[in-house]
């Protein structure tokens, strides 16, 4: 990327930045103190996955997860990310359980949780390790008193799972700080450590995670677009996720992406439709945010598919050109407002409006009666579980198998 170009997003940046401030909306991170206030303690927490809307591709810096530009996604209830955090300074390392299985020191999903509690380490003067357990889950049959284990790609639990441990961690640190506990911004941050999208998943519901080329980690943070006047809107929308698997790396796209010959242009169209989607929001325009949706999905494919004729990324099934047609047709044919998004991976999310919902299932199981179809809301941000809560069902098997590391 240009010089040019990046000037021109970190312009960008401070005029997204100097909007939200006129909002009142942003805290001055630098007048906070964020030593931790104590170094042992447990928490669980759930966390939802992300579904991108306006989605990014590339970081500037890959330790602290630093985007070229900013990008909006929703938290989404098919799933969700459910954490153990345990800190004491008598473990002599940190140790992550991850799906019932202990994950080897080496590998790269260990590795990046690593970095996540290094960087926190180094801003909050941490200096205990960390006992993490944490399982990913899907609600199945659409019924939340049922779960399976998450194994498809495009689901954005990576983010969940950033968000989870950070909003954890920070209820273990800053017991009786509420500046610090009630800061979407420094969670966001926190989060942001282990994935770019665990930014956005750490504020909930829609988000927009702001960031630019030469962003400090204190410029890079998310914020929560849908206010409390806007949530019997987004209690309208339903979405639809139809899981397939796939062995794609996220890291892959972010590191190929920049080197298409249309990255530079998708990049500086962001800001005007980053005031596109909010005007959406406000005004509770279904049909601009959809069309959002849809074209960013697009634009991000095309991107992943012309980064050069030896790295370039296919991540579509024929399933999911097959329900990508059959949306489009929806929409011409019957007139239904419906959208679909897809991440990096072959698993369609589906944008609908409730009073459709009967209609669109019919029609998905119509067509794809062997592929699983899952129905659910947009969410809101982390919340801690107590013992006595139903969510603690999610993880307590893994809490007493892996009792010993406690």
């Amino acid at each position: 990327m240009d010089t040019e170009t990046q000037q021109k997003l970190k312009s960008d940046y401070y005029e997204l930045l100097q909007y939200f401030e006129e909002q009142q909306a942003i805290s001055n991170l630098s007048q906070i103190n964020l030593k931790c206030s104590k170094q042992e303690g447990e928490k669980i927490v759930l966390a939802y996955p992300i579904q991108g809307l306006l989605k990014y591709h590339g970081m500037t810096d890959p330790l602290e997860r630093i985007a070229y530009f900013s990008s909006i996604s929703l938290n989404n209830g098919v799933g969700a990310t459910i954490t153990y955090v345990h800190l004491s300074r008598q473990r002599e390392k940190d140790i992550l359980i991850l799906n019932g299985t202990k994950i080897d020191v080496s590998s790269r999903i260990y590795k990046r949780v690593l970095q996540q509690l290094n960087l926190i380490r180094a801003m909050t003067q941490l200096s205990s390790k960390a006992l993490i357990i944490s399982r990913n889950v899907y609600f199945s049959d659409n019924n939340p008193n049922t779960f399976r284990t998450i194994k498809e790609k495009g689901l954005g639990t990576s983010a969940s799972a950033g968000a989870a441990i950070a909003t954890a961690i920070m209820h273990i640190i800053y017991p009786n700080r509420s500046e610090i506990l009630n800061n979407p911004q420094i969670r966001s941050i926190f989060a942001r450590f282990l994935a770019g999208s665990a930014s956005r998943s750490a504020t909930g519901g829609i988000s927009l995670w702001l960031s630019h080329p030469s962003a400090k980690s204190l410029e890079s943070f998310s914020l929560r677009l849908d206010q409390l006047e806007d949530r019997n809107f987004l209690n309208e929308i339903v979405l639809f996720t139809i899981p397939l698997i796939s062995e794609l790396k996220t890291e892959h796209a972010h590191t190929s992406a920049p080197n298409s010959p249309y990255f530079q242009k998708w990049a500086l169209q962001r800001k005007d439709k980053i005031i596109q989607f909010i005007e959406a929001i406000k005004t509770h325009d279904f049909k601009r945010l959809g069309e959002l949706a849809e074209e960013d999905t697009l634009a991000l494919h095309a991107i992943s598919m012309t980064t050069g004729i030896n790295d370039y990324i296919l991540a579509w099934k024929s399933e999911t050109l097959l329900i990508m047609k059959l949306i489009q047709r929806m929409r011409k044919e019957k007139k239904i407002p419906i959208y679909y998004s897809i991440d990096t991976g072959p698993t369609v999310v589906i944008i609908t409006l409730k009073s459709f919902k009967d209609f669109v299932f019919t029609e998905l199981k119509k067509h794809f009666p062997k592929v699983p179809i899952l129905i659910s809301k947009i969410q809101g941000a982390p919340k801690i579980i107590e013992p006595d809560s139903h969510e603690y069902s999610l993880i307590r098997e893994d809490l007493l198998k892996f009792r010993h590391f406690r």
